[in-house]
């Protein structure tokens, strides 16, 4: 099993964990970044190229709760990944 923290070690929000075997990829979070002060939010990722790629061969997103740092990067992933929040969570 291999574990790859991509955001969230050095910094509050943004978090996006893999978790992968060497037949599973799944990813725990896929957060935007926080802004920073006053400064406009500044998140490389937040689009649909780079999410397609970072998640590419991935078997599903799991999201801890639905704070923005932590989900708000859904609307960028493919249909076909099938993404799992708890209904509490879903529903705010």
């Amino acid at each position: 099993m291999k574990i790859t923290i991509h955001r969230g070690f050095d910094q509050i929000g943004g978090c996006i964990t893999e978790i992968a075997t060497e037949t599973t990829k799944i990813f725990i979070d896929l957060g935007h970044n926080l802004p920073k002060g006053d400064k406009p939010v500044e998140d490389k990722i937040a689009n649909s190229e780079s999410i397609e790629k970072l998640t590419k061969d991935c078997n599903a997103i799991f999201y801890t709760h639905y704070h923005g740092d932590h989900i708000d990067l859904f609307k960028y992933v493919p249909e076909t990944i099938p993404q799992y929040i708890g209904e509490i969570a879903k529903q705010v």
